[in-house]
């Protein structure tokens, strides 16, 4: 009976997923087939990977990250797995939408969120882009497929550039539109000084070592005039430090999101204005 039932519960959650994704209007076949992939990649990793992975866990013990030796292997150890398994659903770009429709799931609006970012940022054929912690390259490749731009996607972990660069290679755009870099975003930004039509990140700056230098940095690497899009997760102004439930449920958040640190709404906006931009939403 227990071996029976066993067997019943194996099968139902793939039915259950395979029902969810049928379900979906846009997309369906990538999505299959991606998290098919996902699963064949955690089913054949290195046990070592996977212990280095659990291991990581350890850096949201932290609330910032300070460039200490160590940090950045924590990070990889990190993602290198978590992105396959964000790959299996609906969270391969790792991030939680504005809900701009409720009769769009989790990757609708997150296409949705993108289209609506790049013509705020007047991303146009030739424009050429940033994209800051760009993960497995999804994002630039749907803001470069939209607009007709060229997007720069950069990344500290090797593993998620090497997936950007194999999907943008398979779509025809590597070289093209799209371009993906190794690069650690707390060091300076491999472009020329105001070179970039546009730049934008999407919920990736809570490994900062220090806000305004990163801003400083989107500053140079832009033209005089143009548009940045930041869009991140804050601290609630109602948090409280000395609040005990508050410090709990922050520790609960903390390896949910994926973050180390959260500013506060005006620190923030302090550091991108200190920088030299003008917030304007």
């Amino acid at each position: 009976m227990k071996s029976a039932t066993h067997f019943a519960s194996m099968l139902a959650v793939p039915a259950i997923w395979l029902a969810y994704m049928c379900g979906t209007r846009e997309n369906l076949w990538y999505r299959v087939t991606t998290s098919a992939a996902a699963i064949r990649a955690i089913g054949t990793m290195p046990h070592d990977k996977l212990e280095r992975f659990l291991l990581s866990y350890k850096m949201f013990e932290k609330d910032q990250f300070v460039g200490a030796p160590g940090e950045v292997d924590l990070l990889t150890d990190y993602y290198s797995v978590l992105n396959h398994l964000c790959a299996i659903g609906n969270f391969e770009k790792m991030y939680l939408p504005p809900y701009l429709d409720e009769n769009k799931d989790v990757y609708e609006n997150q296409r949705l969120y993108e289209k609506q970012m790049a013509d705020y940022l007047e991303i146009k054929e030739g424009s050429k882009v940033a994209d800051i912690g760009c993960g497995r390259g999804r994002i630039a490749h749907h803001v470069a497929s939209y607009t007709g731009a060229h997007v720069t996607g950069l990344n500290v972990d090797e593993e998620q550039i090497r997936l950007a660069r194999e999907y943008a290679e398979q779509t025809g755009l590597l070289g093209k539109q799209l371009d993906f870099k190794i690069a650690n975003y707390n060091d300076r930004l491999p472009f020329a000084d105001n070179s970039l039509d546009a730049a934008y990140y999407v919920q990736v700056l809570s490994y900062s070592t220090n806000l305004t230098a990163f801003f400083g940095e989107v500053y140079r690497v832009v033209k005089p005039g143009a548009r940045v899009a930041f869009e991140d997760y804050v601290m609630g102004t109602a948090f409280n430090e000395s609040n005990a439930e508050h410090q709990r449920m922050k520790n609960i958040y903390k390896p949910v999101l994926g973050g180390v640190e959260t500013s506060y709404p005006d620190v923030f906006k302090a550091a991108v204005e200190q920088a030299g931009f003008q917030v304007v939403s």
